[in-house]
């Protein structure tokens, strides 16, 4: 006889523990964040958008974008309805400032980026000093922050609090030793997260 296998119940919850290395100095203020930082901010931080296993552009934050025709600018269409895990909104006003950030900073990143304008809430208009393909693997690396978090914390604050619009909210942070995330029941997309945190334990030595 043979016997039909019975397929597990998908389950949601439960906490996702790993362990890393020593923890980054920076990982809530996306232009300083480098090397681990990027890790230590996924659940919590996210970009206009991202890329797919073939390597092709992907929506995120955004829906999606426009070229014009001269390759002098590009329009991007936000996601409407996204929120800051502080209840703000994430528009054309707050991802503006987090470009402009980045040149405050004078870190390499939208360097071909001459201005941005915000055409409407949900829409942005970056006109390019020149048009250049790696603009579209910045779009993906400048993560996103909730400029009011900024304003009423302070810069050194940010570095080590995390406020997105990701899947998972920061709950506390002890140096090299555990970094806290929970599930955010604001995000974006209804179904997910479908975890109830993420738990990051390091091992400094």
């Amino acid at each position: 006889t043979t016997t039909t296998a019975t397929m597990p119940v998908q389950k949601t919850g439960g906490i996702l523990k790993y362990a890393t290395g020593s923890s980054s100095t920076v990982f809530g203020y996306p232009p300083l964040i480098a090397y681990s930082g990027y890790s230590d901010s996924n659940p919590a931080l996210e970009s206009l958008f991202n890329f797919d296993g073939q390597g092709r552009l992907i929506p995120r934050l955004a829906e999606g974008y426009e070229v014009s025709p001269d390759l002098k600018s590009i329009t991007i269409n936000l996601r409407e309805g996204v929120k800051f895990h502080d209840g703000t909104d994430c528009d054309a006003e707050a991802i503006k400032w987090n470009m402009e950030q980045f040149a405050v900073k004078e870190v390499a990143r939208l360097g071909v980026v001459d201005t941005i304008n915000v055409v409407d809430k949900y829409t942005l208009k970056l006109n390019l000093k020149s048009f250049s393909n790696s603009l579209f693997y910045d779009l993906v690396m400048v993560t996103i922050i909730s400029p009011s978090a900024f304003e009423k914390n302070g810069e050194e604050w940010c570095y080590t609090n995390p406020i997105g619009t990701g899947a998972y909210k920061f709950v506390s942070f002890e140096r090299n030793v555990l970094l806290k995330y929970e599930r955010f029941d604001d995000y974006w997309q209804k179904d997910k997260p479908y975890l109830d945190g993420i738990d990051i334990q390091f091992i400094a030595d």
